[in-house]
């Protein structure tokens, strides 16, 4: 069984930005199974930023440029639900930016 987890979010968008932040409390897990070890709680903060930038021109194309982050508290997160929780932790603080084109 998972942990019981709250948490809180908010969104902006506009049409050419978006931006979004995600807090979550995971709490502690001490209720095992047999052969399974106690989990910790954890806390977990996302961010999200992008701007769409819109070609004029008679085909439909654009451009994103986005800013993701993860795990910015840089907690040591082990998954009560994971099989490998013993022997390796959810990725560490992780911030992604990129451009993308579509056409």
């Amino acid at each position: 069984m998972p942990p019981a987890r709250r948490g809180l979010g908010l969104q902006w968008g506009n049409g050419l930005f978006y931006s979004e932040l995600r807090y979550n409390f995971v709490a502690a897990q001490k209720n095992i199974g047999d052969n399974e070890v106690p989990t910790d709680a954890y806390k977990l903060l996302n961010a999200y930023a992008s701007y769409i930038h819109h070609f004029d021109g008679p085909y439909h194309q654009e451009m994103i440029v986005f800013l993701q982050m993860k795990n910015l508290l840089d907690e040591d997160i082990r998954k009560s639900t994971s099989f490998l929780r013993n022997f390796t932790p959810e990725p560490g603080r992780e911030i992604v930016f990129g451009v993308r084109y579509q056409f």
